[in-house]
């Protein structure tokens, strides 16, 4: 049970870690702050909270809404 417990947590660190690294590649590539799905801006309020964030709020709520 202990073991299923930290794989789960590993691979939530792994994903992460993931994202971090594809937001650093948008910063040293200058698109940055772009959402991947409309190319609009994301709002420096959601960047503030989700720095390796891909997508804009509203293409967020959409992909939820699927």
């Amino acid at each position: 049970e202990e073991f299923s417990k930290n794989m789960g947590e590993a691979n939530l660190f792994k994903g992460r870690l993931e994202d971090v690294a594809h937001a650093l590649a948008k910063m040293e590539s200058g698109t940055y702050g772009t959402c991947e799905s409309c190319k609009g801006e994301i709002g420096i309020d959601l960047l503030t909270i989700d720095p390796e964030s891909r997508l804009c709020r509203d293409c967020k709520r959409k992909e939820m809404g699927k």
